[in-house]
């Protein structure tokens, strides 16, 4: 019981940083305590894990809080994620505070879109990667064994050493 209250304190906590600069009256503030704690009819379907579509989310966002007023979309937001997903969310709001909408949705799309717009970047980079390591260690081999010929004593082989001569 002592963790849930620690917990429910934290989160409260972490609620009024993060809302207290729009809160300006008790209206405000009832406003956004019924839309944090009560309003919840207004479900998108499936929450983003970070391996689903960011468009198709956003879209079921876009349809499930049509009568929504526009600016309590982004608190509406963090309910809607996964783990990994409210992680990043959370750390977009300790840095910059409650951003706007349309702030959030850029920043959502940049930081999860990127296996939609290059689907095989983690398999180039992985390409790149190895091919650069693996032509710095030829290279190196190179080298080495360039210097190698050019430290070598130039020794002459037995069957070119005519009688009376001396190898060396």
């Amino acid at each position: 019981m002592q963790t849930l209250e620690a917990a429910l304190r934290a989160t409260a906590a972490r609620w009024w940083k993060g809302h207290r600069k729009y809160i300006h009256s008790w209206e405000a503030c009832q406003k956004f305590l019924r839309l944090r704690f009560i309003d919840q009819s207004q479900e998108v379907r499936s929450k983003f894990n970070g391996q689903n579509s960011p468009q198709e989310h956003l879209k079921q966002c876009y349809a499930a809080w049509e009568h929504v007023p526009r600016e309590e979309w982004v608190h509406k937001f963090v309910h809607t994620l996964e783990p990994i997903a409210k992680n990043w969310y959370t750390e977009v709001e300790l840095r910059h505070g409650t951003v706007s909408w349309d702030d959030l949705v850029d920043s959502f799309m940049l930081t999860f879109s990127i296996n939609e717009v290059f689907p095989t970047l983690d398999a180039d980079v992985r390409l790149i990667c190895d091919k650069a390591v693996y032509d710095q260690e030829r290279i190196e081999y190179q080298t080495k064994e360039q210097n190698q010929e050019v430290s070598a004593p130039n020794l002459t082989a037995p069957s070119q050493i005519l009688p009376g001569q001396v190898e060396g």
